[in-house]
């Protein structure tokens, strides 16, 4: 096994775990584990930041490391150079990180503003 082999594999278990964990706890709780008493950001107000810092959330981090590692192994495993694995399994990762902001800008836009009918 080679040290790329096993970079793949170890992103893609812990990532893969932590996607799980941290989905789970956000749609069976309400929480997403980030919750804290105090706000982390210091109380600044972030409403204003553009589509970018919104990108790097901890599940789309989690979900990065858990699609490169597994298409890193995929495309080690099919024969190809260890030079288009890592670029696959960062493109693969990209659009993993894509596909997550999307659900949740999609799912913040099913909250309620809580008006009468």
């Amino acid at each position: 096994m080679s040290g790329l082999d096993l970079a793949f594999k170890v992103c893609a278990v812990f990532g893969g775990a932590l996607f799980v964990v941290r989905l789970v706890l956000q749609f069976f709780t309400g929480m997403d584990g980030s919750d804290a008493d105090a706000p982390v950001d210091g109380g600044a107000d972030i409403s204003g930041t553009d589509a970018s810092f919104r990108l790097l959330s901890m599940q789309g981090i989690t979900a990065f490391f858990m699609i490169f590692g597994l298409a890193g192994l995929a495309l080690l495993q099919s024969g190809v150079g260890p030079m288009p694995a890592v670029i696959g399994a960062v493109v693969g990762g990209s659009i993993a990180v894509w596909v997550v902001a999307k659900i949740f800008t999609g799912m913040k836009k099913l909250q309620s503003g809580g008006g009468t009918l």
